[in-house]
């Protein structure tokens, strides 16, 4: 069954290979894919439009993609995941409305409820850096005048190295 999500979706792109299905929520389906001009790993977020309140939800992933396209933009900017691309389904027709839009972002190894798991060991360094650079995200989106409505640790995006993006 995943492999029939994953071609359905391999079929909106010649760009991206997809890889595997990293998580799901009400807002959509998050996956792994390849880039492969770059070869380079990114996460590519799946969204659908319902079509009951498609106006409503268009308006909030384009919110989103703005957003994230002039956080991309900022030189100093290293709190935030990188934009490198948005698209429509191949089988998007103008007349019957936008049903769904990919939105191609930075990948990250880890999540911050990943890192909260029993299986992940670490020591007090490791706790106090993951909180400070935690803290410095949050402070980079209020000096930008950002509230993000929906700060948990899934969306809390962590590296090796212990650096945090939101």
């Amino acid at each position: 069954m995943l492999q029939d999500e994953l071609q359905k979706h391999q079929q909106n792109t010649e760009k991206y290979t997809f890889q595997s299905k990293i998580s799901s929520g009400t807002f959509g389906t998050v996956f792994e894919a390849i880039h492969k001009a770059t070869n380079k790993t990114v996460a590519i977020k799946y969204i659908e439009i319902d079509n009951e309140d498609n106006e409503r939800e268009l308006r909030g992933v384009a919110r989103e993609i703005e957003l994230l396209y002039k956080m991309t933009k900022l030189s100093k900017n290293c709190f935030t995941v990188r934009l490198y691309d948005a698209f429509l389904p191949c089988n998007f027709k103008k007349r019957s409305g936008i049903n769904a839009v990919y939105i191609v972002m930075e990948h990250f190894d880890y999540s911050l409820d990943y890192m909260f798991e029993d299986s992940v060991k670490m020591n007090e360094d490791h706790v106090r850096v993951l909180l400070y650079n935690f803290l410095c995200s949050l402070n980079f989106l209020k000096s930008a005048n950002v509230i993000h409505r929906d700060i948990k640790p899934q969306n809390v995006l962590v590296t090796s190295e212990c650096k945090v993006k939101i």
